[in-house]
């Protein structure tokens, strides 16, 4: 088995973006004749590929350059499993699609799941699994829950397909607060305010932090990187964060506490967007837990949205604004449906 364990969906590889919604909309049966190319879909069947021919998803990229990471003769670096809730059936089209778009021929042997149900946690302990790219929340949330670091993938807007230059070592960044470390202290910046937030930072720049969701994941590639020359290590991890000023030094403290070596660099971005830094640097993926730094920066890069862990103190917060905001439109839909008394009526 690789060092680095890589747990990646089919609809992270393959585009089935339009076979999801076949599944949603028509049901199971029709699923099957959209995927297995049959029925009102037989203009479709591929004798090749035993169903329809299915273009490359957001993730493809990302996977080959993880794979072009192992060499022969040699110990793997990264194993990726593949995983989709289709039966035998369906799953055939799935997987010679996959071999035909290139990554077949590897030094590696892919691992496959075939469920036909969803995904649990037996599968992410069966390939003992660092990491899970999915484009579904549950599984997203089901991983997180149970320490496993998890993103959901982004579907790259139109006509954007992401590349990777052949021999450069995988370039992953990530996300500080709730990603790289735990949560609490955007908490307190939610909760009290910036001012409190840059205090209550200064105060402990020399204070660990609590683990995050992909602690674990960036400390094994950052003990992968140790054992060898700088120039020749397969991944470069770098930190983008939004922290500035008297934030900067707890988090770069803590991190390394944690194990995590940023040798791509830690990059502070206060208040520019960090879609500009993914648009100048290009990374093979971007990991954030807030949506709104991966709507631009799609265009430019694979990205993932990471979860918030059940019970955690961002998972709470974000639940009571959650709750505050639906009771507020509550109210306004009760304000707006309450029946005005009419004026009174009067030659004046």
């Amino acid at each position: 088995m690789g060092h680095i364990r890589i747990m990646i969906s089919a609809r992270v590889l393959l585009d089935l973006e339009a076979a999801d919604a076949i599944f949603e909309k028509d049901g199971e049966q029709a699923y099957t004749d959209y995927m297995l190319g049959q029925g009102k879909y037989a203009d479709d069947y591929d004798a090749k590929l035993g169903g329809r021919k299915l273009a490359k998803g957001p993730a493809l990229a990302f996977a080959q350059a993880l794979l072009a990471l192992n060499k022969p003769d040699q110990d793997p670096v990264v194993d990726i499993a593949i995983y989709c809730k289709d039966t035998a059936e369906t799953s055939v089209p799935i997987f010679r699609n996959i071999s035909a778009l290139g990554l077949d021929g590897t030094y590696t042997e892919f691992r496959f799941a075939t469920a036909g149900n969803d995904l649990d946690k037996r599968y992410l302990d069966a390939f003992e699994t660092d990491l899970l790219l999915t484009r579904n929340e549950a599984d997203m949330q089901m991983a997180i829950d149970n320490g496993v670091a998890a993103a959901v993938i982004n579907a790259p807007p139109a006509g954007v397909e992401y590349t990777h230059a052949a021999g450069e070592p995988v370039q992953i960044w990530v996300d500080g607060d709730a990603v790289s470390v735990g949560s609490s202290s955007e908490v307190i910046n939610l909760r009290k305010g910036l001012s409190a937030y840059f205090e209550e930072e200064a105060r402990n720049f020399d204070k660990g932090m609590e683990p995050g969701p992909f602690t674990a994941f960036l400390a094994k590639i950052s003990a992968l990187n140790a054992t060898v020359a700088k120039a020749d290590r397969p991944f470069h991890l770098t930190l983008l964060t939004a922290r500035s000023r008297g934030a900067v030094t707890r988090l770069v403290r803590a991190t390394k506490k944690l194990g995590i070596d940023f040798d791509g660099g830690e990059n502070f971005a206060g208040n520019t967007a960090k879609a500009a830094w993914i648009k100048a640097f290009k990374p093979d993926i971007f990991l954030d837990d807030g949506a709104h730094h991966l709507v631009d920066s799609m265009r430019w890069s694979l990205t993932g949205r990471v979860g918030y862990p059940t019970g955690s103190a961002m998972d709470k917060q974000q639940k009571e604004q959650a709750r505050k905001a639906k009771a507020e439109a509550a109210a306004k839909k009760a304000a707006a449906a309450r029946p005005t008394s009419p004026r009174p009526r009067g030659r004046h």
